[in-house]
């Protein structure tokens, strides 16, 4: 919780009521909110040792949509990268492929700024890997939670 309310991800006044565990979504919800065209806003947490993801998730009358996506780093607290979305369909796996891409992406920005090169295959299995932590780790309520 504390690491939220650094990342501003939770307000500082927030309880511990305002996330909570969701079997079916595989991580932490925040407290949604409702907008005056009645869709509901809320923030998906998943994190591993290493990285914390956070969707951003809007609920319509029918469908639900990622908005956005960002990923920091736990120990240095501070956001490795983000990407927002119009009109994306939200699903699972989708968030996944995101994640993973736009953590390659980063990836790459940086070894190109220090010119150095790296193997698209390992650089993809590593991100695929990190990624892949998040999610085991995020079925773990306790683990989630503490």
């Amino acid at each position: 919780m504390e690491l939220l309310r650094t990342l501003n991800i939770l307000p500082q006044s927030s309880t511990s009521n305002a996330l909570s565990y969701n079997a079916t979504y595989g991580g932490a919800l925040t407290d949604g909110y409702t907008s005056a065209a009645g869709n509901t806003y809320q923030n998906g947490i998943r994190v591993s040792d290493d990285l914390l993801v956070v969707e951003d998730i809007g609920h319509g009358y029918s469908r639900s949509f990622l908005n956005g996506i960002r990923i920091y780093s736990r120990d240095k607290k501070t956001l490795i990268a983000e990407r927002r979305f119009h009109c994306y369909f939200y699903n699972k796996q989708s968030s996944v492929n995101e994640a993973v891409e736009l953590l390659e992406g980063e990836i790459y920005a940086a070894a190109r700024r220090q010119n150095h090169s790296l193997r698209e295959i390992d650089v993809r299995s590593k991100c695929r890997q990190a990624i892949g932590q998040v999610m085991l780790q995020s079925a773990n309520k306790n683990f989630l939670l503490e």
